[in-house]
C-alpha cells in the first residue's frame, strides 16, 4: 500500500536535509512533451521535445552552523549536476543526478528554502 505525504529526507551532494513536514513536493520523471502542429489541410505532426526530471516545492530545513544556506549556493552555482536522493514517508526514494534550477530564499521564520530540481531523476525499485 503507498503511503503519500511530504518527503522524510533529502540528500543533496551527500549532506542530508529533513524536510517540511506539510510540503507539497511535486515530482516528475524525466519523459517527453508532445505539440500537435495542424497544417491547413487537415493533417497534423507531433513535434516531441525531451524533458528533464524536476523535483519541485522542496522545501528543506537549513543549519546555519553547517553553512547549509551557503552549500546550497554553491551547488546552485555548479556547472556540474551533482546526486540527489529524495525518500518519501513510505520509503519509497527517488535518485538522479540534478541541478538546483531555483532556489528560494531562507525563511528565517522557519529556517527552510524551497528549492526546484531538474535533471535525470528514477524511482528506484
Amino acid at each position: 500500500m503507498a503511503a503519500y505525504g511530504a518527503a522524510e529526507s533529502a540528500v543533496l551532494k551527500g549532506r542530508r536535509y529533513s524536510t517540511a513536514n506539510d510540503d507539497t513536493v511535486n515530482i516528475s520523471l524525466p519523459g517527453w512533451q508532445n505539440e500537435t502542429i495542424m497544417h491547413s489541410d487537415g493533417t497534423f505532426d507531433i513535434k516531441k521535445t525531451r524533458q528533464p526530471g524536476k523535483i519541485s516545492g522542496l522545501n528543506v530545513k537549513c543549519d546555519d552552523g553547517k553553512e547549509d544556506v551557503e552549500y546550497l549556493a554553491e551547488l546552485a552555482a555548479g556547472l556540474e549536476p551533482f546526486t540527489v536522493s529524495i525518500t518519501k514517508v513510505d520509503g519509497t526514494v527517488y535518485t538522479g543526478r540534478m541541478m538546483i534550477t531555483d532556489q528560494g530564499e531562507l525563511d528565517l521564520s522557519t529556517g527552510y528554502v524551497e528549492l526546484t530540481l531538474e535533471g535525470d531523476l528514477e524511482k528506484m525499485a
